[in-house]
């Protein structure tokens, strides 16, 4: 066939153009369809000649677009979607000689490079449709089975294609549900046998190339169900491909705990104790690569009820495994942030967050937190605090639920969980955690512990924990919408005098980002800030809040004005904007005449005065 310039107005010989012969050809599709219609539809190759050539001319000239490409590719799988309805007539022996419908197969699977979803569909379906024409007429007797061009010619070329090539794993899962298992042997590595060396080397793109990952995954799943239909599910060829693929890298661990392992755990729950049991992957001084290995598997599992992390007295199901304590009591503490962070998740992720959190958890939480409060990595810290905020919904959930449960119930009938009890353990938990990051906010101590305990307090915080705290209604939440709400029996009272000032004491600091976040905190404090109630008040901030801080402000240093600016802005927020003589206070000459009566005055970092924001 000539390769023209693409043109979508270049006629076939009855006169229509590309687009109009699609249409047509998509009209005449529709009215078939239609109970009312008894006509058929002429043969495409006699009723449009050249539409064929027309349509593979543009679809492989070198400077066709995506939209002329998929218009060609339009028109080819509407011509054999017409021919399939009229499979009957002698003459589609003649018009689809071996020969074409090589050379069209070929176009077909050419054109699965040019990517895109609307060229991947198109192409699926073009080739798809041919092997389907290609069927009807071995099954009405008009082509020998032997003769079945399309998938011999998919399969000969995907032998010697590049594996890694964008159309390899799409023309792969065509062939998956058309041809035999033998037909496969090509494919394989090693020497497992055809189904462990197909699978062994879908894994291995999976492991090796991040672009392909998300289809090889599905094709791998193609795969398995293939091979254990065939053998009645009792065959273990998968075991060892998987195992193999997890101990490559840890690149290849992520792709894999992704794109394979959950389709796996989902569709085929019983392969997940087989693989968990078929390593050390459960002993904890087994080394990193193969605890990573274990947390993938593990993490993967626990989103489909695989881990029972819910009850750890209870007999797990058929195919579920008791959450291993023994291990993640060490991988917690383990030098690899990844593998802290997925041992932390595993504690207490469920798909139901109002399930209370069995009592052998919580000090393992603990033991996270102290171990994690100075990693410095920040994508580490993000996913801390991603993990934390889970965490506490889990545990407000959890508690409110089983104390309005228990309120509910017959007296007389003994309940599941022992609520007072659990209830204990949540404010155990809370106060004993919040402790240890008030005390991390310490000035002394080192900027990345201060920063994680800090924004893991707001957290906390922001939950309501402490009714005192002032939460932000949700930006366009529905009037309806009901926030779930701490169980009564665990409060904490965080808003003390102590907190106060330490949260006071890192306005202080240098680092802008602390300061930012303690005024953030300190501005939803109840007014005036707890220590400065009373007759008393009001001397108390000016000696330890106001003093201080327009020291900073004359400083001459830009950040330490700046926050001694911001203490002072606080104060007239907190405490209230009139009586304040700034001048006096900071040892200006200014008088409450100079800054006007009953104004609250600060200084800006050029010391002319400015009056304060309410």
């Amino acid at each position: 066939m000539a390769v023209p310039a693409p043109a979508t107005s270049a006629p076939t010989s009855n006169g229509l153009t590309l687009d109009e012969l699609r249409d047509q050809l998509a009209a005449e599709s529709r009215a078939k369809k239609k109970p009312s219609s008894a006509s058929a539809s002429p043969l495409p190759l006699t009723a449009y000649p050249g539409a064929f050539e027309l349509a593979v001319d543009q679809l492989t000239a070198p400077s066709a677009t995506t939209a002329q490409c998929v218009l060609g590719l339009q028109v080819i799988e509407l011509l054999l979607a017409a021919s399939l309805a009229t499979v009957s007539s002698p003459e589609l022996t003649t018009l689809y000689t071996p020969s074409f419908v090589s050379d069209l197969a070929v176009v077909l699977y050419v054109a699965y490079e040019k990517a895109g979803t609307a060229m991947l569909v198109r192409c699926k379906g073009g080739l798809l449709a041919l092997i389907a024409l290609e069927d009807a007429q071995v099954e009405a007797g008009l082509r020998d089975a032997a003769d079945r061009v399309t998938l011999s010619v998919l399969r000969e070329r995907l032998i010697v294609d590049p594996w890694l090539a964008k159309r390899s794993m799409f023309i792969f899962d065509i062939l998956i549900g058309e041809l035999p298992l033998d037909a496969f042997a090509p494919f394989a590595v090693g020497d497992r046998g055809t189904p462990a060396g197909v699978l062994a080397k879908l894994v291995n793109v999976m492991a090796i190339s991040d672009e392909l990952t998300t289809v090889a995954g599905k094709v791998a799943m193609a795969w398995i169900d293939k091979v254990l239909v065939a053998s009645s599910g009792t065959s273990q060829f998968w075991q060892q491909p998987v195992v193999d693929g997890l101990a490559t890298s840890a690149r290849a661990r992520q792709n894999l705990s992704i794109y394979f392992l959950p389709q796996l755990f989902k569709t085929r729950p019983e392969t997940f104790l087989p693989l968990i049991n078929s390593r050390n992957f459960l002993d904890p001084a087994a080394p990193l690569e193969t605890l990573e290995a274990t947390l993938a598997i593990l993490t993967a599992a626990n989103a489909f009820g695989l881990v029972a992390s819910d009850s750890l007295t209870a007999t797990p199901s058929l195919h579920a495994l008791p959450l291993p304590l023994t291990l993640l009591s060490k991988t917690l503490t383990h030098l690899s942030p990844t593998l802290r962070i997925s041992s932390f998740t595993l504690l207490f992720h469920c798909t139901a967050p109002s399930i209370p959190l069995p009592p052998p958890i919580f000090p393992l939480l603990h033991t996270f937190y102290a171990a994690s409060l100075g990693e410095e990595d920040p994508a580490f810290g993000m996913g801390m605090r991603s993990a934390t905020g889970r965490l506490l919904t889990r545990l407000k959930e959890s508690s409110g639920k089983l104390e309005k449960a228990h309120n509910r119930s017959d007296k007389g009938k003994p309940p599941a969980t022992d609520v007072p009890a659990y209830l204990a353990l949540v404010q155990s938990f809370l106060e004993t955690l919040t402790a240890s990051l008030v005390h991390a906010t310490n000035p002394a101590k080192p900027f990345r512990i201060k920063s994680n305990a800090l924004r893991l307090l707001d957290q906390i915080l922001h939950t309501g924990v402490d009714r005192q705290f002032v939460l932000a209604a949700p930006a366009h939440a529905p009037t309806t919408s009901v926030v779930p709400s701490w169980a009564e029996g665990v409060s904490l009272k965080l808003l003390t005098p102590s907190t106060t000032s330490t949260l006071l004491c890192l306005l202080q600091s240098t680092y802008t980002s602390l300061r930012v976040l303690a005024i953030s905190m300190l501005e939803r404090f109840p007014s005036p800030l707890p220590g400065c109630e009373g007759p008393d008040g009001r001397g108390r901030a000016e000696r330890e809040l106001l003093v201080p801080a327009l020291k900073m402000v004359r400083s001459g240093r830009e950040a330490a004005a700046s926050a001694g600016a911001e203490v002072v802005a606080l104060v007239g927020k907190k405490m209230g904007t009139t009586g304040w003589d700034l001048g006096r206070i900071g040892g200006w000459g200014q008088t409450a005449d100079d800054a006007g009566e009953g104004e609250l005055h600060i200084l800006a970092a050029d010391g002319l005065p400015r009056k304060a924001c309410n």
